[in-house]
């Protein structure tokens, strides 16, 4: 966003005294931004904290048969993979 701290901090302080403005919404910020510091007021910030983490499961049906389930009913999972064709797994 800005090519120094400073500069960094300076695109906040005109985002923060422009009049009007009741929210501000700051998305996708890293861990340890300096942006919760620069607050007048930090105690009003409202953090959510998301992952984004995309896993490949490499055992399905171990790791479907390992969970437990509410109702027990049949599961038929179809799973593609662009470079595996046609795995399905039925689980009992």
């Amino acid at each position: 966003m800005a090519t120094s701290r400073q500069a960094y901090g300076s695109l906040w302080r005109f985002c923060f005294d422009t009049d009007l403005i009741t929210r501000t919404e700051a998305n996708k910020r890293p861990v340890d931004d300096a942006l919760p510091w620069m607050l007048a007021d930090p105690r009003r910030l409202q953090r959510n904290i998301r992952d984004a983490l995309w896993l490949r499961i490499i055992d399905v049906h171990g790791a479907l048969t390992q969970r437990c389930y509410s109702k027990s009913d049949a599961l038929v999972l179809e799973i593609g993979m662009s470079y595996v064709r046609g795995i399905t797994h039925h689980l009992d």
